[in-house]
């Protein structure tokens, strides 16, 4: 478990680094697992989310209540077909002021190495009015 009162926020970025991979930025990332599982780990986290077998990040976020944040993102990513999670377990006593600025860092480092936020970081849609497309079926965010 990590605890950022106790290190840095912002660990390098390293060479050969993605924003799917298992300890990027040096942080201890959960499997890959399917939106739809419950995470083993229901409370603080930072976590990203991704299709299957890519590299390309959907959303990275950060809760205080991860299995509850997890229900909502099934809702609202579920119109794009398999959506996975991985997510870093924090200390019980963080604020919320560093969790923010945790996921912060963590959007940075993503904007670093491939020059753009995440795919869904920044949309503001209605899941039910305008779902997102999967990107194998050749749509994009409304």
């Amino acid at each position: 478990m990590w605890k950022p009162a106790a290190a840095s926020t912002a660990p390098l970025i390293r060479a050969g680094d993605t924003a799917a991979g298992v300890d990027w930025m040096g942080l201890e990332w959960s499997p890959w697992r399917s939106l739809d599982a419950r995470p083993s780990h229901e409370g603080i986290a930072v976590y990203r989310l991704r299709h299957p077998g890519t590299t390309e990040l959907l959303y990275i976020g950060e809760t205080l209540l991860l299995g509850q944040r997890v229900k909502s993102h099934a809702r609202t990513f579920g119109g794009i077909g398999h959506v996975e999670i991985s997510y870093v377990k924090l200390a019980t006593d963080v604020s919320k002021a560093t969790l923010l600025e945790f996921e912060n860092d963590l959007i940075a480092c993503h904007y670093e190495l491939t020059g753009r936020a995440p795919t869904h970081q920044f949309s503001n849609w209605n899941a039910r009015a305008a779902p997102l497309a999967h990107p194998t079926a050749g749509g994009s965010a409304a």
